[in-house]
């Protein structure tokens, strides 16, 4: 009998910039679990060392739950807490990290040779119209127009520690994009290309004001039936940084308000890079 494979999410690092001392500036990045029931409970242990650091509030034994729930936990007094887990997710910024991804996939073997000890970063924009899918004549059409560009730039010649910048446009919408290829290192020396695609993204500010009230609207719809023990809602995100002045959270607010739910209280957790920690804000109950 052939086992299941437990469901996976997109692997969607967390990542901040640190600034050290000695005034170095580098990248924290914390890839999480990718499969559902273990990264509820990265989420849950972060968020119950916030609840400790910020609140005062110790949680503990944290058990991941086949209920309605999705982790349990106690309070010091051995009262049972059951959360539910739910992630707000900017939608389109995730479509564009799922575009950029699907290209730098299919870019990369067509032009890896052409310039090795080079690092390439394309960059687009992100404002509509966007690139069109890569499997479609016309996103087919756009890599194949990418690549003529990467050619034309003829890094040959580009000593290390240059760079070479290019902007271009590409499909019938013409959709502007730029290159940007330095050289670490000589030609000759065949070590192998390095790519980054990354680009900004338009924010809709109606869109973006209610994503984490629209997250928590679609679990009220589930209907969950209250527990005898306290139930409680942990919004978490990895797109969105509200506080408690917020649009995004007054929305939410007001939605709770006006909305029959079965929540004890809800929490909004932006989870930090590499710590058992996070930005927290009580949604609901207000206080």
């Amino acid at each position: 009998m052939v086992r299941k494979s437990a469901p996976r999410k997109p692997d969607r690092p967390i990542a901040s910039i640190v600034f050290s001392k000695k005034g170095k500036v580098r990248l924290n990045v914390e890839h999480l679990p990718r499969t559902i029931k273990d990264l509820e409970l990265s989420i849950g242990d972060k968020f119950a060392e916030a609840m400790a650091h910020f609140h005062q509030q110790t949680l503990i034994n944290l058990m991941p739950s086949e209920g309605q729930d999705d982790f349990t936990c106690q309070r010091e007094d051995g009262t049972t807490v059951r959360v539910q887990v739910v992630e707000a997710v900017d939608q389109l910024m995730w479509r564009l990290e799922e575009q950029r991804k699907s290209y730098s996939e299919r870019l990369f073997p067509e032009v890896a040779q052409l310039i090795s000890g080079c690092r390439l970063t394309i960059v687009d924009m992100g404002h509509k119209p966007t690139l069109p899918p890569i499997g479609s004549k016309e996103g087919l059409c756009c890599l194949k127009e990418l690549v003529a560009h990467i050619h034309e730039l003829g890094v040959d010649d580009l000593p290390v520690g240059k760079r070479r910048v290019r902007k271009c446009s590409v499909g019938s919408l013409r959709i502007s994009i730029v290159l940007d290829c330095e050289r670490f290192a000589p030609s000759e020396s065949n070590l192998p290309m390095q790519l980054h695609w990354s680009g900004g993204w338009v924010i809709i500010d109606d869109e973006r004001r209610s994503i984490i009230a629209d997250t928590i609207a679609k679990k009220i719809q589930q209907h969950y039936s209250k527990p005898r023990e306290e139930f409680w809602l942990l919004v978490y995100s990895r797109d969105v940084l509200a506080t408690e002045e917020s649009p995004e959270i007054t929305e939410a607010v007001g939605l709770l308000k006006q909305t029959q739910h079965p929540f004890d209280e809800v929490w909004f957790f932006f989870p930090y890079s590499n710590r058992k920690l996070g930005h927290l804000v009580r949604i609901w109950p207000r206080k």
